[in-house]
């Protein structure tokens, strides 16, 4: 089974690496210091040796582990052949080391060091051989025991390293709850579907993603809700044509029985025809409509008196059982126009006015580029409510507004008057 990768387990494995490495170099480096304040002492004591031991030529002075000579040659030979007169500087402390080895006995390993000064005018050589078993005698001799330096040492680490990881898991406590409350309110959004209220993460980071998440977010609902719309526009609009083709494709099967003559059956078939291009050229339309990134219609030379006068033909079924009667006046003005979408207006416009008329008049007047239409109904049970366009004006609405066509509507005691000025 894979292990999924947590940021968190991975910053903490990182950061405790990090913290071990720095508290080995610290003490490490304490360490090395601590080496180094030892040689400065062991220096120290040997120049003080240099300064009350007084050697002559030929007689050192052998004050174990000290030796003590006022010239090259008393030296011992082992110190003459470790190191070399001509490259040893006065206040210099030389140290060279030597492993020894033997059968059946493990190999021991000598420390030796020298030291050349001046005192009063006078040289001084100051040597020391010191075997590393034999080191904490002289430590204690110089009062110093590195085995309570080392425990302060490991202290020292142990305190930097407690403080090291105290300080990252605060660190990671507050770089952690603003992820947290990322992921809460990433979640509490399928729920409220509020996208225009981003809290404050604390990081700029956190911001950054929590603004692309929320306009993502934003396009997918966006995306939705179009895709919505079509499917309302589309099953409001396309009921015109789906009831003419289904009247017609049922005269037709009576007509066939009856064995009518050809001519009419053409006729019925011509009208069935007609209404499934206009059902495809409206999904196009609507397509169009809903996509913005979408290209620009064509403008074709379009009658809106002669537009009317279909709507209305296809639009009569909605009056069957009604008393309403019909008043057209049309000019024959035409213009370079946007055919589909001027249809789609005037479809809802006359389909509203049948629909919400009971008993009364429906006046449609069309003039140039300006078509009005006017509903009065003379019954009783008629309200506002009862006048309004619903999604049709929905759909008027967002046409007129996509091409800066002019929607005019006034609400009459008894019906309504819209007019849409279509420049």
């Amino acid at each position: 089974m894979k292990i999924k990768e947590s940021l968190r387990v991975y910053v903490i494995t990182v950061s405790v690496a990090l913290g071990i490495i720095l508290a080995t170099v610290a003490g490490s480096y304490s360490t090395y210091n601590l080496y180094i304040g030892v040689d400065l002492v062991v220096k120290g004591v040997m120049l003080v040796k240099a300064e009350t031991e007084h050697p002559s030529d030929g007689k050192p002075i052998i004050n174990s582990p000290f030796v003590i000579a006022s010239s090259w040659n008393d030296l011992p030979l082992i110190f003459q052949l470790k190191f070399n007169k001509d490259q040893i500087t006065t206040g210099e402390l030389c140290k060279s080391t030597e492993v020894s080895y033997s059968e059946d006995k493990a190999p021991k390993r000598f420390i030796y060091l020298l030291i050349k000064t001046e005192v009063s005018g006078t040289t001084k050589y100051v040597a020391v051989k010191i075997r590393k078993d034999a080191f904490d005698e002289l430590t204690d001799t110089l009062n110093i025991n590195l085995l309570p330096q080392l425990d302060y040492i490991l202290l020292f680490v142990a305190i930097l390293l407690a403080f090291f990881l105290i300080g990252l898991f605060i660190i990671l406590h507050k770089v952690t709850k603003p992820v947290e409350e990322l992921k809460a309110w990433t979640m509490s959004i399928r729920e409220s579907g509020d996208l225009a209220s981003i809290p404050d993460f604390k990081f700029s980071e956190l911001n950054m993603m929590a603004r692309v998440i929320s306009n993502s977010l934003f396009a997918v609902q966006k995306s939705v809700n179009k895709e919505k719309e079509f499917i309302r526009y589309a099953s409001h609009e396309l009921r015109t044509p789906i009831a003419v083709i289904r009247s017609n494709a049922e005269l037709m099967n009576k007509m066939i029985a009856n064995d009518m003559p050809k001519e009419r059956l053409f006729k019925n078939l011509q009208r069935i025809e007609n209404n499934s291009i206009a059902m495809s050229n409206l999904c196009e339309s609507l397509l169009w409509l809903n996509n913005e990134k979408s290209t620009e219609l064509k403008e074709i030379m379009t009658s809106l008196g002669v537009l009317v006068e279909e709507v209305v033909n296809e639009q009569r079924y909605m009056l069957e059982g009604k008393s309403v009667e019909v008043e057209i006046h049309v000019d024959n003005y035409e213009c370079l126009h946007l055919s589909d979408m001027c249809k789609i207006v005037i479809t809802n416009l006359i389909r509203n006015a049948f629909q919400h008329t009971i008993e009364g008049t429906v006046v449609i007047k069309q003039s140039g580029m300006e078509v009005e239409v006017t509903n009065l109904d003379v019954s009783n049970n008629l309200t506002h409510e009862t006048t309004g366009f619903g999604l049709g004006l929905l759909l008027i609405k967002k046409i007129c507004d996509k091409y800066f066509w002019q929607y005019q509507e006034h609400v009459l005691p008894n019906g309504r008057v819209v007019k849409v000025i279509f420049a």
